[in-house]
């Protein structure tokens, strides 16, 4: 029991994920893991993944790629509405696949956006 107590008392806050949206570009900071930071310019592709593990884990994610990189971005994270205006605004975007995404419960991955198409 005290040594239960001792790791309880004396256990490290685990920080934040966080997540910065502006006009340059995304940065995100995961749970755990390295910064990565995506400028507008270098966006290659965006989708909407979504899994089958809701509602007791995260199962909604913003899907970026740029330089060859893929970073998952989960809905949760604070921001991610603002990420989500500013995908919105890429000419092209496809906002009927992410309100398809919001209504699944399965594996899956909906396409929103890619360079040149």
């Amino acid at each position: 029991m005290k040594l239960l107590s001792w790791l309880l008392k004396n256990k490290r806050p685990t920080p934040p994920a966080s997540l910065a949206v502006d006009g340059d570009g995304v940065r995100y900071r995961p749970y755990r893991g390295e910064e990565v930071s995506i400028r507008w310019g270098e966006l290659e592709e965006v989708a909407i993944e979504t899994t089958d593990t809701g509602p007791f884990a995260e199962d909604f994610f913003a899907v970026l790629t740029a330089r060859g990189q893929t970073v998952r971005i989960p809905q949760e994270v604070v921001g991610f509405e603002r990420l989500l205006q500013y995908l919105q605004e890429l000419p092209g975007f496809n906002s009927e696949a992410v309100i398809e995404a919001t209504g699944s419960t399965q594996n899956a991955v909906f396409p929103c956006w890619r360079r040149g198409a």
